[in-house]
């Protein structure tokens, strides 16, 4: 009888390792599906979000090359060029637009503020050379965050006389569609995320896999690989989801990459 209460002990036992071991099964298969599912829509929201603000960039690109040959720029009237690149900026929301010769000596502006360090960037020294020249930085008393595109201007036997530069509060930009989701950030080629719909990941660095705030604190981070899919577990803040599918998508254009934090939470649902 007791042999008999033993085996049928066993029965249930390996029984309930078979359920559960079908069950991680499922699950794992289920989570891998899920997680696949998750990324595919995850890569269009960031393809979304990548999309919307190269197209907002260009536009300032294209401004900068239009107005970059405009008469009033050549006649010789500072007054009037500043009324023309001061109209300008009102119109488009611009940060500053400014009008240099070849030495990056400032001939007229739309504003003051921030004029000569954007005058004296190296996307002006690109722009003497013939090419639409661009990049980032720090610009006014405020130090705001501006993306620059600096436009040639040619003299009729085919010279560089000087450059347009048009600066863009990037801020402006990101009021937009700060707080939507997923999150998502731009990391520069020096590992700086200088752009982001999450204010509190500005000015983070690259560090290995994750990233690391300005202040050098370790966060909570670690990293793992569920379905060949990238899970970041981390503690970075409230609006931050803690278990994140981890996309990201080089922009060449415009010497960034883009990465989005996908909450996992819907695919462990489903």
């Amino acid at each position: 009888m007791e042999h008999g209460v033993i085996r049928r002990g066993w029965l249930v036992l390996g029984f309930l390792a078979a359920v559960a071991a079908m069950s991680a099964g499922i699950f794992t298969y289920g989570y891998g599906q899920a997680l696949d599912r998750l990324a595919q829509q995850g890569m269009a929201d960031l393809s979304l979000a990548t999309d919307r603000l190269t197209g907002q960039l260009q536009r300032y690109q294209e401004m900068a090359v239009l107005l970059a040959p405009h008469p009033t720029l050549d006649a010789g009237d500072r007054d009037a060029a500043n009324a023309l690149l001061l109209a300008a900026s009102d119109k488009t929301a611009a940060l500053n637009l400014i009008h240099v010769d070849r030495t990056g000596r400032v001939l007229a502006r739309a504003t003051a503020a921030g004029a000569q360090s954007v005058a004296q960037g190296p996307w002006v020294e690109r722009a003497m050379h013939g090419a639409l020249g661009s990049g980032h930085g720090f610009f006014g008393d405020d130090a705001r965050r501006a993306d620059v595109d600096a436009a040639p201007r040619f003299a009729a036997d085919g010279g560089v006389t000087g450059a347009l530069v048009v600066a863009v509060d990037l801020a402006a930009l990101e009021d937009d569609w700060r707080g939507s989701r997923p999150a998502v950030f731009f990391v520069d080629q020096a590992g700086v995320v200088f752009i982001s719909n999450r204010s509190e990941l500005l000015f983070w660095r690259r560090d290995g896999e994750g990233l690391r705030p300005q202040d050098g604190a370790e966060p909570s981070f670690a990293v793992t690989l569920r379905s060949g899919q990238e899970i970041w577990a981390l503690d970075w803040g409230p609006y931050i989801p803690r278990r994140a599918l981890h996309l990201k998508r080089d922009l060449p254009v415009i010497g960034m990459r883009a990465e989005a934090l996908v909450d996992t939470l819907p695919a462990l649902r489903l």
